[in-house]
């Protein structure tokens, strides 16, 4: 699915998603090998608030786009920490953090 959808880097995974789904307002800051990302708006969630329903930000958002995160940086031999700061189910933005570092090299 990544390849499909062109995604290459974390950000792209917010860029992407955002694009298709049109659905979280995502903006991504970069520095070295962390990664802020925040939506102050999401379709998603205020439906389901608005209906009184449970929150969908793990099971249709965070966690579909954990895995990709997970799945792209592998290929590349590291690996992502992923911190969520906040959700708009419970505030003003959905926040999380991303930290990708190095896989350490295993001896055979």
């Amino acid at each position: 699915m990544i390849q499909q959808l062109g995604i290459v880097s974390v950000e792209d995974v917010f860029k992407q998603l955002t694009n298709l789904f049109g659905c979280a307002n995502w903006k991504v800051e970069h520095t070295a090998e962390t990664y802020q990302a925040v939506a102050t708006t999401c379709k998603l969630c205020a439906l389901a608030k608005k209906m009184g329903g449970a929150s969908p930000c793990h099971g249709w958002c965070i966690d579909p786009m954990a895995a990709m995160i997970n799945s792209l940086v592998a290929n590349q031999r590291k690996t992502a920490t992923i911190r969520i700061e906040s959700t708009l189910m419970d505030d003003i933005s959905c926040a999380l953090a991303i930290n990708v570092s190095h896989t350490a090299d295993k001896e055979v």
